[in-house]
């Protein structure tokens, strides 16, 4: 089992299946990558940290970097935003194309 599966086995049942669709939608955003866990989240890296993510006690932490939440924070006006955080409430759909999209930008301007 590799380390991102067994980070999510290890959650809430409940919150299982949301933090496999981040995990599905930040996959397909990315051309290449290598995983691991770096402060204790699953992290997406191609030669330097991408994103990451976690499961917090009422949301999925989603932490692209501040440059990528600038960049799309319009398109997150229903969420709660920090400088290098989206917050995704357990009781929300998953913005899966928005996470891809993201993924995908961080990706491309962090070569």
């Amino acid at each position: 089992m590799d380390l991102i599966n067994k980070y999510i086995a290890d959650q809430k049942p409940e919150h299982q299946e949301a933090l496999e669709q981040v995990r599905q939608a930040i996959e397909a955003g990315l051309p290449q990558f290598t995983t691991t866990l770096a402060y204790q989240m699953p992290t997406y890296r191609d030669r330097k940290n991408l994103i990451h993510f976690a499961a917090q006690s009422k949301h999925i932490g989603i932490y692209p970097a501040a440059a990528a939440i600038e960049y799309f924070k319009d398109q997150f006006q229903d969420y709660a935003l920090s400088k290098g955080t989206i917050k995704i409430p357990y009781d929300q759909l998953v913005p899966r194309h928005l996470l891809t999209q993201i993924a995908a930008w961080t990706y491309d301007h962090n070569q």
